[in-house]
């Protein structure tokens, strides 16, 4: 796996191709990825907190997790707060905008992003 920085609100770029057990998973590329970090700093005014692994398939960049660097970045701060979650620093696998949407608004990142502003 490599990481990889870079996010946007566009699903340009995914596709639903039928994994080995027969369901559909979700394929995001790279450059999918990447303009959904411009798009995401755009809206709502940061620099690139956005991160994710990403692999090769068919010659192809595909993202396989999301990660948030400013809740790893300060993850043995907000590691005991309430609903404390390591999904977007171990990597979350689901690739949807929706959940990005979601975790930008989550308790913990907006506390990990305010120890970032008193940085």
């Amino acid at each position: 796996m490599v990481s990889s920085r870079g996010a946007s609100t566009s699903s340009l770029g995914a596709s639903t191709p039928e994994s080995d057990s027969g369901s559909q998973k979700r394929s995001v590329t790279y450059a999918t990825f990447q303009k959904w970090c411009r798009d995401f700093d755009r809206e709502l005014q940061t620099l690139s907190w956005l991160d994710c692994n990403t692999i090769y398939k068919d010659g192809k960049k595909i993202v396989t997790h999301l990660k948030c660097s400013i809740c790893t970045k300060f993850e043995a701060n907000i590691k005991g707060r309430r609903n404390y979650s390591a999904r977007w620093i171990d990597g979350a696998d689901s690739l949807r905008t929706s959940n990005i949407r979601d975790h930008v608004t989550a308790a913990q990142h907006i506390h990990a992003s305010s120890l970032l502003r008193q940085e």
